[in-house]
This record gives structure tokens, C-alpha cells and sequence, in this order.
């Protein structure tokens, strides 16, 4: 009979919640905004890199000229992420 209760009382306490504990209410948690500027200038820099390759097949000199505006975005938007955000 013991031995029930005491497997009982394991799962009620392995399946808590522990949110609903009244310590836990009152916690204050900061959630810090992420770099959407930096990303965007990543992705930027990336799209920029991507169709700077395939215009180099095309038109060489506007495609060297997108692949170097995409290649500095992307470094730079990266190098901002870090500085920032370590």
C-alpha cells in the first residue's frame, strides 16, 4: 500500500507544473530584442552575393560590381552584429 502512494506521489511530482508554483509567479523574466537591422542587412548582403555570381555570367562588370555591394553588406552586417551584440 505504501509503496502505491509513494509511486503516486512520484509521477503527481514529475508531471507538475512548475510555472503554477507560487514561487515561480512573481519572476520577472527580460528578454532581450534581437538585431533585425543586422540581419537584414546579412540577408541583403547574401541575396546580394547569390545573384552577383549568376550576373557574372551575364553581364561581367555589373555582376562583379553586385557581388562586391553583397560581399561589403554581408561584412559589414555581420561585423555590426558582433560589435553590438558580442
Amino acid at each position: 500500500m505504501l509503496d502505491r502512494e509513494s509511486e503516486q506521489r512520484k509521477d503527481n511530482q514529475s508531471t507538475e507544473n512548475y510555472s503554477d508554483r507560487p514561487e515561480n509567479q512573481d519572476k520577472t523574466y527580460t528578454i532581450q530584442q534581437t538585431s533585425k537591422a543586422y540581419k537584414g542587412m546579412t540577408l541583403l548582403g547574401c541575396l546580394g552575393l547569390i545573384s552577383g555570381f549568376f550576373c557574372l555570367f551575364i553581364a561581367p562588370a555589373f555582376g562583379v560590381s553586385i557581388l562586391v555591394l553583397g560581399l561589403s553588406l554581408f561584412l559589414f552586417g555581420n561585423l555590426l552584429a558582433w560589435w553590438h551584440h558580442g
